[in-house]
Formats: C-alpha cells, sequence, structure tokens
C-alpha cells in the first residue's frame, strides 16, 4: 500500500506523537508499504518526507503552524496514495482531511493528544470546552476509521459525541532500547521525561521531591524541555532545591536510554496523557514507575504490579520512598515492567493497523464539492494568518484569528449540507 500521513508534530520536534508515527511509518516500510510523511518544515530533506511552510507559534515556541498550499493537493495526487492517516487535528491534519476528501482518499485519524491542552494555550474565548468538544466530533466524524491509544481516550471520544465507531490501538516501543540495569549506587534519582509544561503537573514532582530531600540524599533529572521551564527553576528556588535538580533540555535517544537506566524510579504527575509512551521507555531500561492515577496510565498500569498509582499529590513521595527501600517490591514492579512493555511490541500491532487500513478502504466517501470549496477558503485565510503571525508577530489570540476561527465554524455547517 501506499500510505501518506499529515501530522503538525515531527521532527526536530520530540515527542510521544513523533516517536509513535516514526515506529508506526517504520515497521509498516518493513512490511512492504510506501509511507510518505507531511509535516511543518524545521528538519533536513529526507526521502518521504514532505515538508510545509510553517511559522512559529508564538504561545508555543516549540510547536510550529503548518500553511496550506496548493502543490500540497498536486504532491499527494502524484503519490497516488490508499490511504490518508491524519495524526493531528490541527492546521496540517485540516490540510490532509480537505485533499483527502478532494481526492476521494479514505481517510485513517489518530485521536494523539487533547485538544484543551493546547487550546488553553491560544487564551481566547472561543476555545471553552463546549466548542472543542464539537470541533473533536466534527473532525474525527469526516474519518472513516478513528483510532485512540488507550480505552479512557476512547471513552473521552465518546463523550464529545463521536458517532463512527473507535478502535483502540497503542502505541509500541521499539524493543531494541530494553536494558535489564538496575542502579544501586545508594543516591536516590527521580526522573521526569516529558514535555515542560503546565499541563504534565511538573510541580507537583518538584513539591513532593522537596520532602524526600528532607529525608535522603537525593536528586531528580529533568529532561526535555518547553515553556513551563523558567516557572520550573524559579519553583526550585522557592523551594530551595535547585542544587538536586538538574535540568538537561532535550537529550539524545542515546543518551536517554543511558539516563532511564541510571534512575532509581520515573516519576509523572500528568493527568492528560493519552498514553504515556515514556512510561514503556523506562520500563523497558528496569526503572520502576509512579504515575497519576488517569487516563491512559491506567491502561497498562496495575497499582503494585508493574508500576505504582498515586491519587493525591501527598502520595508521591511516600511511594517514591517505598519503591527505594522495599526491594522485593522494586524487583516484582521491574520484573513485570519487562513483561508489560514485550506487549508492545511494534510487529504485533502492524497487522491490526494494516487490517485498519483495508476496513477504510472499503467504505463509502463522502462528496467532494464542499470540501473544495472549504479547502480553498482555508487557503486565503490560513495564507493571511501565516503572513502575519510569521512578520507581524500579532499573538494567536488577536481578534484576527478569533475571525477565523468564525470562519470555520460557518464552513463546518456548509459542509454538513453536502
Amino acid at each position: 500500500m501506499r500510505i501518506v500521513f499529515f501530522t503538525d508534530t515531527y521532527y526536530p520536534q520530540i515527542n510521544g506523537v513523533t516517536k509513535s508515527i516514526e515506529l508506526f511509518a517504520e515497521q509498516l516500510r518493513k512490511n512492504g508499504h510506501e509511507v510518505h510523511i507531511f509535516c511543518p518544515d524545521g528538519m533536513k530533506k529526507q526521502k518521504y518526507i514532505h515538508q510545509i511552510p510553517s511559522s512559529q507559534f508564538i504561545s508555543y515556541p516549540e510547536y510550529r503552524i503548518g500553511l496550506p498550499n496548493l502543490k500540497i493537493i498536486s504532491e499527494v495526487k502524484k503519490i497516488r496514495p490508499d490511504i490518508i492517516h491524519i495524526h493531528s487535528p490541527f492546521s496540517v491534519g485540516v490540510t490532509g482531511m480537505a485533499v483527502a476528501k478532494i481526492l476521494n482518499i479514505p481517510i485513517v485519524a489518530t485521536y494523539h493528544t487533547l485538544l484543551s491542552e493546547y487550546f488553553g494555550y491560544m487564551n481566547s474565548s472561543i476555545f471553552d470546552k463546549s466548542i472543542t468538544d464539537k470541533y473533536t466530533a466534527w473532525f474525527f466524524d469526516r474519518a472513516s476509521v478513528i483510532i485512540a491509544p488507550s480505552i479512557p481516550i476512547k471513552n473521552i471520544l465518546r463523550k464529545c459525541k463521536i458517532k463512527k465507531h473507535i478502535e483502540v490501538l497503542p502505541t509500541p516501543i521499539n524493543l531494541s532500547i530494553i536494558k535489564k540495569t538496575i542502579n544501586n549506587n545508594g543516591k536516590l534519582t527521580v526522573l521526569h521525561v516529558g514535555r515542560l509544561c503546565k499541563e504534565k503537573r511538573i510541580d507537583i514532582v518538584l513539591r513532593s521531591f522537596e520532602k524526600i530531600c528532607k529525608k535522603i540524599d537525593s536528586r531528580l533529572i529533568i529532561t526535555s524541555d518547553g515553556p513551563d521551564r523558567k516557572r520550573l527553576e524559579e519553583l526550585c528556588k522557592e523551594l530551595e532545591i535547585d542544587k538536586n535538580v538538574e535540568f538537561t533540555g532535550f537529550v539524545s535517544d542515546k543518551d536517554l536510554i543511558k539516563i532511564y537506566s541510571s534512575a532509581d524510579v520515573f516519576v509523572s504527575a500528568s493527568d492528560t496523557e493519552t498514553q504515556g509512551l515514556v512510561i514503556l521507555e523506562a520500563m523497558a531500561c528496569g526503572c520502576p514507575v509512579i504515575v497519576r492515577n488517569a487516563l491512559g496510565f491506567k491502561d497498562f498500569i496495575k497499582n503494585k504490579e508493574n508500576g505504582i498509582l498515586f491519587e493525591k499529590e501527598d502520595e508521591l513521595a511516600r511511594d517514591i520512598l517505598l519503591v527505594k527501600e522495599d526491594g522485593k517490591l522494586r524487583e516484582k514492579l521491574i520484573r513485570n515492567g519487562y513483561e508489560t512493555v514485550r506487549r508492545f511490541k511494534a510487529s504485533n500491532y502492524s497487522s491490526i493497523i494494516e487490517d485498519l487500513y483495508k476496513k477504510a478502504s472499503g467504505m463509502k466517501k463522502d462528496s467532494k464539492i464542499a470540501w473544495k470549496a472549504l479547502y480553498f477558503s482555508y487557503l486565503i485565510f490560513g495564507s493571511l494568518e501565516f503572513l502575519i503571525i510569521k512578520y507581524m508577530r500579532i499573538p494567536v489570540n488577536s481578534r484576527f484569528l478569533n475571525l477565523h476561527l468564525r470562519f470555520f465554524k460557518e464552513a463546518f455547517f456548509f459542509e454538513r449540507l453536502r
């Protein structure tokens, strides 16, 4: 098959969505399929990577806003894909949806990230929960097949009143990173991996770590980067733990494996994870995990079997010390963690996604007339938005962007009349 991915998130940005796309693309290619990826520009030219002009997202500099253009339609037409797989509902994702409708190509769409996380950065009254839910339902109901990475996320999509059937397909993991290493160097090393943003609730980790520092010699490693880094560094100083906390910034995959393997415990206080790929990576490297009892984590973490689930903030410090002091529990978590990770082998899921592609191919396609009007209108507004944001640096909660979003609301209504 010839498959085209559309995503608003890809390298050089590193996160769970990027890794998920890379793993699935790699496995599909191993199985003989041709996979193309359309994404915002910013990386070196590569075969099968089609870069879309983009501008930095002012409120979240790590992300870029892709600009739709007519060239995308002709590029996709030359590829002659059997399936278009959309990995985000933002500008590049909307572009992929429109191109697929115009060219009558079946669509598969994966819901990787809670939209409320990112709409919150726009500080706009337009993005209240009801509008976010309506947009989610509108966008994903346009796909032939919808994929959720976990059962809790499937339930969230159902609450948005999505009508289409939703398949649960977790992101796999590269088992080559499995490394049976146990850290017994005496000093407690706590690890957090993930974007430095408010929705990750890293402040909870810091306050819990402060309690630990008062009891034993310890250090906290925080990898990656993000818009919340400065605030978190200031919080470390307020808590007087800045000498015990290391902010590494982004690290290579090779270095990250070493960090996982050297840590005593991995922690995450996030309550918005759709799955949590970094949790599986930590388990694969023999690092016990302690995570929030929320959303995607609950799908594969069984409390005190292959990890620990905590409910309240004051439980986190207690659980970290428990894993450090209880040798039998620690060995049990590591052993069962390895067994859990093996279930997420990429080859186990490649046949499933191939079946979903075949299923999508056999489903009824929508009329493309309304989508042509929507796409060309999108080109006009998208081009103006790109120029204004790039050269005039108008913030995304500007009156212009609000006008843009209201236009889309009317355009979506028009599409329903097809």
